[in-house]
């Protein structure tokens, strides 16, 4: 995480991917040994249910895990006065359309293919 900390947008693409192999090697070192001595614990029959149960834990720590981080992301960039990443129409083209052309306008085509 540490390696993740450090980068910056001029960072190498072979730091970050050192980043990446450690943090997945040290995740795969955690995870079997957690899980046999958490089985280990539990009936054979129980198996199915505590590995589900764990699958079920781990998923819901992924979640939060990047609901937190783009809360993150989204406060820093909202505290720096980020621009937004994408507005549809210029501040002009915004402007309440005349009478004649909301007429002009009032069966819009779809985005989508006519065979759809």
């Amino acid at each position: 995480m540490l390696i993740f900390a450090a980068l910056s947008p001029s960072s190498s693409l072979p730091l970050a991917m050192a980043g990446m192999v450690l943090q997945s090697a040290g995740i795969g070192i955690f995870n079997a040994p957690n899980n046999n001595s958490i089985l280990s614990a539990v009936e054979q029959s129980k198996h199915g249910v505590i590995t589900g149960f764990l699958n079920l834990v781990r998923n819901a720590g992924n979640l939060c895990n990047a609901a937190i981080g783009t809360a993150i992301v989204a406060g820093t960039m909202a505290s720096l006065r980020h621009p937004r990443p994408y507005q549809p129409y210029p501040p002009a083209a915004r402007a309440q359309p005349s009478r004649r052309s909301r007429r002009a306008c009032a069966t819009p085509t779809p985005p989508w293919p006519a065979w759809f």
